[in-house]
């Protein structure tokens, strides 16, 4: 969730909202363009983990958007409220304007965008080539962490061509960084990037957004706990408007990941969600390259989790929350049901209208596209019927395979003679004509043997030699290679004639047979080593000559230039000189040398002091070859004992005198030790003196009061508490939120200002700011107001008893009463009081009547008209004293006591009262 200041968590918590939203369009080489609330008609704004997009009516009435196109223009909104601080607002991830419309009605002018964000994007990314990683290449080795950097930082070459984005690192699982897909991974040409993205993704327990920032947020998001990034309830903090609930089935409930069927070793992992697989098992099986047993339960662990992840269901609709976003981890608390509903967000929309700023979020949302996957393969319908949708390594812009029987074989009888000419040439083999004699001849392997079948004829044998065959057949053919280009000869029974171009060509249409000699294969058909010739570039090695791992044992290699060596004479690289045999040419010292070696010294004893270095007793030396300081003679200086030397430090175990016996300095003097503790000087108990002033600490807590220069405050906890402030004369307490100066008392925040309670401590009244210029006044029992409620008296002002959201339903009221000469109004012409029960109604006479239900006929019974210009006017003597006012003129107040049925008839009779002036 993004991080709001605590002014605007407290404004969107309240019961009313004030909104400000500011949309900002930019566009490299143009001014930006900041649109407010005053201009927008509507938003309706979509997040979800792979797509972000944002539907925007505005107000073009100025034309500002007739002449001007934003197609491609970044746009950026913020949403916010006005709090106690001001303007405060919080943006969400950029989009990009793809569809401007400007429409025009009577008495109407609108620009409607829509827009669209970075996944959005990805997925219009293709790939140019295709990329399949070789195990000679360097991707063999990338981990998933280096393939997704190379994803969206766009330097995987197939995607060289679109936007880089920059990766912000979270917390990460460990299949992230130490998976290495391989040849399980791979990208055919026009791909999507963000298909790619979230193949890689789902191999792990990690997620990935698109912030405000514009970089693609990776991570592992909170699943469980107490710790939540946000939470709603209906009875405090911030309210919700309705919510759903429903908890679906983990369906796969069980991974099983495999490797590759060619792969040697195998190895396999599983994990399964207990209580789903209990209900209903089902199974779901992953191949692909693995390295051990533990990394395949980890990938079906992560595998699992996005399964458990997305099938978490349910909805709120609350009011707006400006941080909001998606794999947050909430509480919806619904104190009406008891229960509360704890889940990661998977969608989030975000509208507005001028008064109406709700925001609904759903938990998971993975079923929905599991649904259309098993939509799409059960389909009946002929071009979208699938035996699976599980397909590994294919890439098919067409294949029409009659030739295949549902067990996979080849059908002979369904392949036609040109079914090979319709496959295209690959990188490595191309199709090759079955029989094609010409200049270039026919590529013959040895010890294979050639036949060639024309129709209604036998098959006759083909060889390639630059000498001809022995014992032919009728018919055979020999492929002379003593010419440039080759001849192509047939054995006429009586000689190797060579035959003209057109009955070459009709060899093509015979059928080419291929067949090994069985003196060239062992049982596993390979070929015999001892059968291969040796005249080329490599020789055979005999097989005793080879160890298990193909290496030549030195024991049976025969001796020439040089000897053997036993293993044992080389130790670490060197030849041990166990015995040496002195010849001509090798020799321990030479016969120029030995003379020089007669006399000299045997051993150190023997050779004198040196310059440099000079002899050590043994005796003086340890194991270490370090001298032994106990056999050291003392001269100037003395021995210490190394256990009076501790950590280079020089352990005074002895020292003459003490303290007591030092002077005072001109800079430092004596402390007693009993008064210095912690570091500080301790005044008495639970008091220290420092730099920072005089401070008196609780021995049992971290509470404490300090006083210096400045201020008296007391703190816990580390949190400051209260203060009195010199430097302005102020005195600041509850937690600093409340003031108390020459103004008088400033009491901040949405907080119960004032309290009432019982002699025991029990909460009965208070009054508190709920919001900005609302005030609250709240009791057990009642409010009681001592004196008189007295209008206003200024002419054309109004007071409000409730408010429209927030209306009374009785209002029970000993005297109501205007000032004198004054009118007063109970209700409102259009809007009026269901019930008003009091005991006095006032008349202009001062008089007191009381009314009933059944006396509303009566009163209206007793009007009369008469005639005055020739038109019913009402006889003002009938009307009761209670409905007139000075002057004669209806006193509207009055009617308050009516029924509301008969406040309209009699407001209807009166009207005829204009006529008088």
């Amino acid at each position: 969730m993004r991080t709001l200041s605590d002014t605007l968590k407290v404004a969107q918590q309240a019961s009313s909202l004030d909104p400000v939203i500011k949309i900002t369009l930019s566009h490299t080489g143009d001014d930006d363009v900041v649109i407010e609330c005053e201009k927008i008609k509507s938003i309706r704004h979509e997040e979800e983990p792979y797509r972000q997009s944002a539907e925007i009516s505005l107000d073009n009435s100025e034309g500002y958007f007739t002449d001007k196109d934003v197609k491609g223009w970044k746009a950026v909104i913020s949403y916010g409220l006005l709090t106690s601080a001001g303007e405060e607002l919080s943006a969400t991830a950029p989009l990009w304007v793809i569809y401007p419309q400007l429409d025009s009605s009577p008495g109407k002018l609108t620009c409607e965008l829509r827009m669209v964000g970075i996944p959005n994007l990805l997925s219009q990314d293709k790939a140019n080539a295709e990329y399949i990683p070789l195990q000679e290449d360097a991707g063999w080795e990338w981990t998933i962490k280096t393939l997704l950097t190379k994803l969206l930082g766009a330097t995987l070459a197939c995607y060289n061509h679109c936007t880089p984005y920059t990766i912000v690192w979270g917390d990460l699982d460990s299949v992230i960084d130490s998976y290495k897909p391989r040849d399980s991974f791979r990208i055919a040409i026009n791909s999507s990037r963000l298909a790619h993205i979230r193949r890689l993704l789902d191999l792990t327990k990690c997620v990935m957004i698109f912030k405000a920032d514009g970089k693609a947020h990776i991570f592992q998001p909170v699943t469980s706990g107490e710790t939540f990034d946000y939470e709603y309830s209906l009875e405090t903090g911030h309210t919700f408007f309705a919510k759903a609930h429903r908890k679906a089935l983990v369906i796969p409930n069980r991974i099983v990941v495999q490797s590759n069927p060619d792969d040697d070793p195998k190895y396999s992992g599983e994990a399964t969600d207990a209580e789903s697989y209990a209900l209903l098992p089902k199974t779901e099986y992953k191949q692909m390259s693995l390295e051990s047993n533990d990394q395949a339960n980890n990938i079906a662990a992560a595998a699992l989790s996005k399964e458990q992840l997305w099938a978490e269901m349910g909805a709120a609709e609350v009011p707006l929350n400006c941080g909001q976003e998606v794999f947050d981890y909430v509480k919806v608390t619904d104190e009406r049901e008891s229960d509360y509903r704890i889940g990661n967000i998977g969608t989030l929309t975000r509208t507005y209208k001028p008064g109406q700023y709700p925001m609904r979020f759903s938990f998971g949302g993975w079923l929905s596209v599991r649904k259309l996957l098993d939509d799409l393969e059960t389909n009946s319908a002929p071009e979208w019927d699938f035996l699976s949708l599980s397909v590994k390594d294919l890439l098919i812009e067409r294949v029409v395979a009659y030739w295949l029987d549902p067990e996979g074989n080849i059908k002979a009888e369904e392949l036609t003679s040109d079914f090979l000419d319709k496959l295209p040439d690959g990188k490595k083999y191309a199709t090759v004509k079955k029989m094609h004699l010409d200049a270039t001849g026919l590529a013959l392997v040895s010890h294979t043997i050639y036949t060639l079948r024309l129709p209604g004829e036998a098959a006759k044998r083909v060889w390639k030699s630059t000498t001809a065959q022995s014992s032919p057949d009728t018919g055979d053919l020999w492929i002379d290679t003593n010419f440039t280009p080759n001849r192509v000869k047939r054995w006429s029974g009586t000689e190797w004639q060579e035959l003209p171009a057109e009955d070459i060509a009709d060899l093509e249409k015979g059928i080419f047979i291929r067949e090994v000699k069985s003196s060239s294969l062992t049982a596993e058909g390979l070929v015999f080593l001892d059968q291969l010739d040796t005249s080329g570039d490599y020789e055979r090695v005999k097989k005793s000559a080879l160890t298990a791992e193909g290496l030549i044992l030195l024991d049976e290699v025969v001796e020439g230039d040089y000897g053997l060596v036993k293993s044992t004479d080389i130790s670490a690289g060197h030849i041990i000189l166990s015995s040496v045999e002195q010849t001509t040419n090798y020799r321990t010292v030479s016969d120029g040398e030995k003379g020089t070696w007669s006399g000299k010294p045997n051993d150190m004893d023997d050779i004198g002091e040196g310059v440099i270095y000079q002899r050590v007793k043994s005796a003086a030396l340890s194991v270490d070859g370090l001298v032994i300081l106990d056999q050291v003679v003392e001269g100037t200086y003395g021995l210490i004992k190394q256990t009076d030397i501790s950590a280079g430090h020089i352990i005074l175990s002895t020292v003459k005198g003490d303290i007591d016996d030092v002077d005072e300095g001109s800079i430092y003097g004596k402390v007693r030790k009993t008064d210095i503790s912690a570091g500080h000087i301790k005044l008495y108990v639970d008091q220290n003196l420092d730099e920072q002033g005089i401070e008196i600490v609780s021995s049992s807590s971290s509470t404490r009061i300090r006083i210096n220069e400045h201020r008296i405050a007391g703190y816990k906890a580390g949190v400051k508490q209260f203060y009195l402030e010199a430097d302005d004369g102020k005195a600041y307490f509850a937690g600093g939120s409340s003031i108390l100066d020459d103004e008088g008392l400033h009491v901040r925040g949405n907080i119960k200002a004032i309290l009432f309670e019982s002699s025991g401590g029990s909460e009965e009244a208070e009054i508190w700011r709920a919001g900005p210029g609302v005030l609250y006044i709240g009791a057990d029992t009642r409010v009681s107001i001592r004196n008189w409620l007295t209008p206003i008296t200024s002419l054309g002002s109004y007071a409000l008893l409730g408010e429209p959201n927030h209306i009374w339903r009785h209002c029970y009221l000993r005297n109501i009463r205007p000032g004198a000469h004054e009118q007063g109004a109970i209700g409102y012409s259009t809007e009026a009081y269901a019930q008003i029960v009091g005991e006095y109604i006032y008349s202009s006479d001062g008089a007191i009547h009381s009314y009933q239900g059944h006396d509303d006929i009566a009163l209206l019974k007793a009007i009369k008209t008469k005639k005055k210009k020739g038109k019913d006017v009402i006889d003002a003597k009938t009307l009761p004293k209670e409905l007139v006012a000075e002057n004669d003129y209806v006193n509207i107040a009055g009617l308050a006591g009516l029924s509301i049925g008969i406040q309209k008839a009699l407001l209807a009779r009166v009207e005829a009262l204009e006529a008088r002036g």
